[in-house]
């Protein structure tokens, strides 16, 4: 049930997943703006209490300490969260995985994929901040395994992506496919031609999809939206950094066991 204390936030400036709404003791959304952290200051500057922390807190029914974002790195790096931390404490890693209801598990991006799982027959949840980075340094499958060391199988885990950068607004140079098609050669699908000379578009949200259906993960949804190209609704680093503006903030991702 939602606790009516949304300070200014907007209650229809969320999207959800249909493949985690199904899941009836799992509670998830990916966040727009006006639900988002705003600035770019370090994680460990910001109260414990920030309005931010307090809107998503407030969604999910439960106090805003309990709402927990890692210091993220673009690494392949997992944590097992088994109790709330500050945000002075908060670890750095772009992953985490929960068995213990209560906690939500919050992701931060402005054109990188927030990927939220779970398998709620085991009780188990995990999320990741997938940018091309962590994605192609193998924070998904870090995730999936710390999932299964809390009794999750793969083949009952659901998966969704957030919104992200999506292709057509994904413009990269020759030199960063290079170790895309070092670590396989079949990752020439999730580029194509720009209409530029030796530039690509880059599908970040496909090769996500590809990679959690290659480890067997059961369902997967691929990205709801193109930050980019709908700046009113996210954050997009891209978007900004092009028009020579600092960036405004982040989008925020959650999920949750009751």
């Amino acid at each position: 049930m939602f606790i009516m204390s949304f300070l200014d936030a907007d209650p229809t400036d969320i999207l959800f997943a249909s493949n985690l709404n199904a899941l009836e003791n799992v509670r998830h959304a990916f966040f727009g703006r006006s639900w988002g952290r705003a600035g770019l200051s370090p994680l460990q500057d910001e109260p414990d209490s920030a309005p931010w922390r307090e809107r998503i807190g407030s969604f999910f029914g439960v106090p805003s300490p309990q709402v927990l974002c890692c210091r993220q790195v673009h690494s392949p790096t997992v944590v097992y969260v088994s109790e709330p931390w500050s945000f002075r404490e908060a670890p750095a890693a772009d992953g985490m995985v929960t068995d213990r209801p209560g906690l939500v598990l919050g992701i931060m991006t402005a054109d990188c994929a927030p990927v939220l799982l779970a398998d709620a027959e085991a009780g188990v949840i995990g999320a990741a901040h997938a940018g091309w980075r962590g994605a192609l340094g193998g924070i998904l499958g870090n995730v999936l395994e710390a999932m299964e060391k809390r009794g999750a199988r793969r083949k009952n885990i659901v998966a969704a992506l957030g919104p992200c950068i999506a292709q057509e607004s994904y413009e990269v140079d020759k030199s960063f496919s290079v170790p895309f098609f070092a670590q396989n050669s079949g990752n020439e699908l999730f580029f194509k031609q720009s209409i530029k000379k030796d530039k690509y578009l880059f599908d970040l949200s496909g090769y996500i999809v590809s990679q959690l259906n290659v480890f067997g993960v059961g369902n997967v949804l691929p990205s709801l939206g193109d930050t980019y190209a709908d700046p009113k609704r996210f954050f997009s680093h891209r978007y900004a950094t092009q028009r020579h503006k600092a960036r405004e903030g982040s989008l925020v991702s959650g999920l949750s066991m009751h």
